[in-house]
């Protein structure tokens, strides 16, 4: 709403649903773009393929489960085409590219959840990293863009973060660090538990996330029925993104989005789990696997 684009909006196929519904009720119809099966983000080379239609006002891209890469050939392409970026980086905050700079400089805005599930848990709300000029316009925005107090030429909503939300903002704030470390040494294990399992592929190339979750391919599998399997055995587990937000708006998914959506499996992150709970877990998805077979083509 703060940029007013009202066309057509490049987003990922492979994401949350909230991307597409940020495009919608910002006026505009977004277009899934396909998925790159190593970053599991939108593939550079679909992007510069279909920006070169013409008809692309804007691009979307997800850090997809908060992963902190390098952005650099996603920018250089939006800048070939004079085509705004803006980052979703809804998991992502606190996390660091593979350089080190911290995430929230890329594009025209980045933008991060506070919701009760990220690491850095506000309960509600969110924050837009951008600069001072667009950021009183996202302002204007979010106060259902009144112009004095009064109904302006442009439609807005109401975004304002309630006052109990930013009191526990700043009090989760304040053990931010130490919940990121934490997240990363059990991610750190999750990596060296499953990267040399036989039909699991792990994340890559990643970046210092906060590792809001853990997800993993299980290439050739139908993640829905290994996590029925493990929820039969007392371990909880979730299939992200299924179906492919493309498919909520009739669009026919590209092919790589719709084969991750059925083989992406989150395992279980969080204080209540122990380096013993984790070596359960490994292990049992190595015996759910052996015997599950390849029903998903790559």
């Amino acid at each position: 709403m703060a940029l007013g684009i009202r066309g057509t909006v490049a987003v990922p196929s492979f994401t949350f649903p909230a991307t597409a519904s940020a495009v919608f009720q910002a006026g505009a119809m977004p277009v899934g773009i396909e998925a790159n099966p190593q970053s599991w983000e939108m593939d550079p080379t679909a992007l510069r393929a279909r920006l070169g239609a013409g008809d692309i006002e804007a691009v979307v891209h997800v850090r997809s489960f908060g992963y902190c890469r390098n952005l650099d050939v996603i920018e250089d392409i939006c800048a070939e085409h004079n085509i705004p970026l803006i980052v979703d980086a809804a998991a992502a905050f606190g996390g660091a590219e593979p350089d080190g700079q911290l995430v929230g400089h890329r594009g025209v805005a980045e933008v991060v959840s506070l919701h009760a599930t990220k690491p850095f848990a506000a309960g509600e709300g969110g924050a837009v990293l951008a600069s001072p000029e667009l950021i009183s316009e996202v302002k204007n925005a979010i106060n259902f863009a009144l112009q004095g107090g009064l109904a302006g030429d442009r439609w807005g909503l109401n975004g304002k973060m309630s006052e109990f939300s930013a009191a526990v903002g700043r009090a989760a704030l304040v053990r931010l660090p130490d919940v990121i470390e934490f997240r990363r040494a059990q991610a750190d294990y999750w990596l060296t538990l499953l990267q040399d399992l036989d039909g699991v592929a792990v994340p890559q190339g990643h970046g210092a996330p906060p590792w809001q979750l853990f997800a993993c391919r299980m290439l050739g599998r139908d993640a829905s029925a290994i996590r029925a399997t493990l929820a039969d055995n007392g371990v909880e587990s979730r299939v992200y993104y299924s179906p492919t937000v493309a498919s909520r708006w009739s669009e026919t998914p590209p092919r790589m989005a719709e084969v991750m959506s059925r083989d992406m499996l989150s395992l279980p992150m969080g204080r209540h789990l122990s380096r013993d709970d984790q070596r359960y877990v490994a292990e049992l998805l190595s015996q759910i696997l052996a015997k599950t077979p390849s029903v998903v083509n790559e």
